[in-house]
């Protein structure tokens, strides 16, 4: 299952268990599945962070390819 997919199912899910009109059994299935999906959709989002690359120059101005999570935020956002 796709990011994309697997969020609209979960908005769906929020949705018919918002309305209330389920019964008991019926949410608690809704909710397992939503639990589910909210796994995988953290998954795929981990997976994704796993292949970002950022791209830098050092100070003699050579270029760098880092992996995102070792850039602080703070660096992230600089363009060199």
């Amino acid at each position: 299952m796709k990011f994309e997919a697997a969020l609209k199912r979960l908005e769906e899910i929020v949705g018919e268990l918002e309305k209330g009109e389920l019964s008991l059994d019926e949410s608690l299935a809704k909710y397992e599945d939503g639990i589910k999906i909210y796994r995988k959709c953290l998954e795929l989002l981990e997976g994704a962070e796993k292949r970002l690359k950022i791209f830098a120059r050092d100070e003699n101005g050579r270029l760098l390819v880092k992996d995102i999570s070792q850039v602080p935020l703070s660096e992230a956002g600089n363009k060199q």
